[in-house]
């Protein structure tokens, strides 16, 4: 095979892996741009509503959670600001990790020495891999785009404002790429990877957040992506430059390293030897226990660090809400009481983390199934292993590590409301963190028949339905769509505990289904053969 028909074949391949990827995406950004889009006359309708909206980008609270906004008075401007701050966060976890897998995950799997026994060489599968993500981040900057469009924003507007959305995926897809070179495994670059989003967020919410602070965005890539200012009269299209240079010197460096390198290894060598690590190999649902620890504490990490900060906003963020009279009559609207604002905001976030928690129990479905597919399971099941067996202990650890990071995020929220006076109590707290095991462990159930019926559409399924759900109450609450519809979305029986009482009946509703799915997939899955990659 030539070099050509080789590189051809390569590049082929290589789309095909980001293709779905991007293309799920590209709708999920679509459709969260418009119903925000779409969503700002209805929710906004007059000068003193709007007011208060500006008000809100300038409170300390909201500006670190979301950034800071301008323009707010306007349709444009606003979604630049709701959408945009938290969809260059998704955005940049989608680079890093999809390089990540192209990269050391691939080779990890084998699959790229059987790439390399062809024409091309390591500088060939790093750097198709990264033109296949940014080829990705452009359809998902489309999606954004005609989202938007759609909504009747103005073009210039949109095509900045998703531009500065997928600027987060450039910079951290090449450090992901770097990340591959450096490290000697998948899990590592990426919990590498993960750890520099963390902390770009928390420089951005510090500088946006503190008075005299505004220098610090220039530290961070959400920092950059904010100050494009889309839809203002003079945007700031030059910002652009930044992520664009540092992503091409970062896919250099990463180019360069994989050069240098030999397949399997990695610049930052892991120990030759290593003494036996025996704790939990005594059983199926010990080992299962120790691989899904590191899972764990890749997802624990950012969730602590977002509950901490969230409750460490509530009091500024309640204080707004205590003196405007606009967003009082919408915590109404939602049967919340909005005599204690704090429990409101707080409430409203614990539902919006549902959707981390229950993507965490996702992606333990989605390693199951990677772990049948790279074909360590027959090993375990050649031995005095039985299928059900394994499969439950997945499902039990899956069900533990959600209700661990459940706990963790009601106790940081409340170590972070002692220390910016929030002053809500640990119990309730506690019981808002506790509410999400319920939608969890649906999501679990619903994650372990996908596994079980269509094994190598797990990943796809799981997070599909968690998009789709998500959306049904993202857009039809933007829509005003009828409450049948709402209904259909597990998040709509999620109660904003601490603001009210635990909904008992969605809770069990959704606690039974849970249940129910996983026993059915453990007896499905007793009957089905075993499929491979």
């Amino acid at each position: 095979m030539s070099s050509s028909v080789a590189s051809h074949a390569l590049g082929h391949l290589t789309a095909r892996l980001v293709r779905r990827s991007s293309l799920i995406w590209a709708g999920a950004l679509g459709l969260m741009s418009f119903a925000i889009a779409a969503g700002y006359e209805g929710a906004y309708p007059d000068g003193s509503d709007r007011s208060a909206v500006v008000d809100l980008g300038a409170n300390p609270g909201f500006r670190a959670l979301i950034g800071a906004g301008h323009q707010l008075d306007t349709a444009g401007g606003f979604t630049a600001w709701r959408y945009g701050g938290p969809a260059v966060v998704i955005a940049a976890v989608w680079g890093y990790l999809t390089t990540t897998r192209l990269l050391r995950g691939e080779e990890e799997a084998g699959r790229t020495e059987l790439v390399r026994a062809g024409a091309v060489t390591a500088l060939d599968v790093a750097a198709f891999a990264a033109a296949a993500t940014f080829a990705g981040s452009l359809l998902m900057a489309l999606g954004s785009m005609f989202g938007m469009l759609i909504a009747g924003l103005a073009l210039d507007g949109s095509i900045l404002t998703s531009l500065s959305v997928v600027s987060g995926a450039w910079v951290f897809a090449s450090l992901g790429v770097v990340c591959s070179q450096l490290l000697p495994t998948r899990r590592a670059a990426a919990l590498t990877a993960g750890a520099m989003v963390v902390l770009a967020f928390l420089v951005r919410a510090i500088a946006d957040a503190r008075a005299g602070a505004q220098w610090l965005r220039w530290a961070t890539p959400f920092g950059w992506s904010e100050r494009v200012n889309a839809f203002d009269p003079s945007p700031t299209t030059t910002a652009l430059a930044v992520p664009i240079g540092v992503s091409v010197l970062l896919t250099m460096v990463g180019l360069l390293l994989a050069r240098r390198r030999d397949l399997g290894a990695s610049v930052i060598a892991d120990a030759v030897s290593r003494p036996p690590r025996a704790r939990g190999l005594r059983s199926s649902p010990g080992l299962a226990t120790r691989l899904a620890a590191p899972r764990l504490m890749g997802w624990a990490i950012p969730v602590v660090l977002l509950s901490f900060t969230m409750g460490s906003l509530a009091g500024d963020v309640g204080a707004f809400f205590e003196s405007s009279t606009t967003f009082q009559d919408l915590m109404r609207n939602f049967g919340v009481d909005p005599s204690v604002p704090v429990r409101a905001f707080l409430g409203f976030q614990f539902t919006a983390l549902a959707v981390v928690v229950v993507c965490y129990g996702v992606s333990e479905m989605a390693a199951a199934r990677e772990e049948e597919a790279s074909d360590r399971l027959d090993n375990l099941l050649v031995r005095a292993v039985g299928r059900r067996e394994w499969l439950a202990g997945r499902i039990a650890v899956a069900v533990a590590g959600t209700t661990a990071l459940s706990l963790l995020l009601g106790v940081a929220t409340w170590v972070g409301t002692l220390v910016g006076g929030g002053g809500i109590g640990f119990g309730d707290l506690l019981g808002g963190g506790l509410n999400l095991i319920p939608i969890g462990t649906f999501f679990i159930g619903a994650g372990v028949l996908a596994f079980a019926v269509l094994p190598r559409a797990t990943a796809g399924l799981g997070y599909g339905l968690v998009a789709a759900a998500f959306l049904i109450q993202l857009v039809g609450s933007a829509i005003k769509a009828p409450q049948w519809m709402l209904n259909l979305s597990p998040f709509t029986h999620v109660a904003p505990v601490p603001a009210v009482g635990v909904g008992r009946v969605g809770a069990v509703v959704l606690l039974g289904l849970g249940t129910a799915l996983s026993l059915v997939a453990v007896q499905r899955f007793r009957a089905r053969d075993l499929h491979g990659a």
